[in-house]
């Protein structure tokens, strides 16, 4: 997260020479590049259509939307069959929320249009975790899939140096049919375990954001 931490430095008009801008000219140019780069995309990870709306697998897309709704995002742009998008401005920092359309196994190639179309100079993957406890947020600076075919897939594309959101889905009820699990429905009593998870995620952005990955690992994991 070294590009976003400038990104903010430079927002900010602190420590300009700490970043290595000798004079006022480099640094109007360099803010004229952010201006048009957002330093951050936030991807949630899920399936589109109204079937999977409150499916297990689609917590990613209910993270973006909670984050749609604390920062006041307006309203989401779409790109056929690829993503919706919409960018924003939160903590002084401009940011792309992504929800992929292209349903979670090709979640890659969305990732790989929000390259092109924004260049983001960083990102951050938010999906759901069976191996976690309903409800529970941990963060990653890199790592493997994990099994997950929407990770595996982004991934195939950009490599393994991205920070991950995982949100837990896994409940006490055993799992015979992985599939299945992860595309049924929340029970409502599981909506109201989930409802302080999706809560938590802009504070953990922000965190994230304003102190990088390692800050944001330490205070909300």
């Amino acid at each position: 997260f070294c590009f976003l931490r400038l990104y903010v430095t430079i927002r900010k008009h602190k420590y300009i020479s700490a970043v290595g801008l000798e004079n006022c000219r480099d640094y109007i140019g360099v803010l004229n590049i952010l201006k048009m780069t957002p330093a951050l995309a936030i991807i949630g990870l899920g399936n589109p259509g109204k079937e999977y709306e409150h499916t297990r697998h689609n917590v990613g897309f209910m993270a973006i939307d909670q984050l749609a709704k604390e920062w006041n995002s307006g309203r989401f742009k779409t790109q056929k069959s690829i993503c919706e998008h919409v960018l924003l401005h939160q903590s002084e920092t401009s940011i792309v929320l992504v929800k992929p359309l292209t349903f979670m196994n090709q979640s890659g190639q969305a990732l790989n249009w929000i390259q092109q179309f924004y260049k983001p100079l960083d990102i951050v993957v938010i999906y759901d975790d069976v191996a976690l406890p309903l409800g529970t947020v941990r963060i990653r600076k890199k790592g493997s899939s994990g099994g997950h075919n929407g990770l595996k897939s982004i991934i195939e594309h950009i490599g393994q140096e991205f920070a991950r959101i995982r949100i837990g889905i896994a409940t006490d009820h055993p799992i015979s049919s992985l599939h299945d699990y992860v595309l049924a429905l929340f029970s409502r009593e599981d909506l109201v375990l989930l409802e302080p998870c999706l809560k938590q995620i802009p504070a953990v952005l922000e965190t994230l954001l304003s102190h990088g990955v390692e800050q944001a690992m330490n205070r909300h994991n």
